[in-house]
């Protein structure tokens, strides 16, 4: 991620298995990137407890997909409402085909 983070801007999306991205603040320093702005609304929409498992994958220009696991490491499946919140709009990013849950990932530290 290091080499992607140079072009990341303060905006992000992330878009969830139903199609909905949600745009947040995105934060970063020397070595680490993080959610802030709007990530609470997130996680209280998704109602994401302690302990639940959350995949990220980046998909070019502050895109990112999301795929979020409950306690027992099933894939919640949440529905796909023709409305959603406020802060989410619907993409075209949803079919669970443009997930490939292995991906060679790289990490130039090592």
């Amino acid at each position: 991620m290091r080499r992607d983070g140079e072009e990341l801007s303060g905006v992000a999306k992330v878009i969830v298995p139903s199609g909905h991205a949600w745009e947040m603040g995105l934060t970063k320093d020397q070595s680490n990137i993080w959610f802030d702005e709007g990530w609470q609304k997130f996680v209280e929409h998704h109602s994401i407890r302690f302990g639940y498992l959350l995949v990220f994958a980046y998909r070019g220009c502050c895109n990112f997909s999301v795929l979020i696991f409950d306690m027992s490491a099933c894939e919640i499946p949440y529905p796909c409402p023709d409305v959603g919140p406020t802060s989410a709009k619907k993409t075209n990013y949803g079919e669970k085909r443009f997930f490939n849950p292995v991906e060679k990932m790289e990490d130039e530290d090592y």
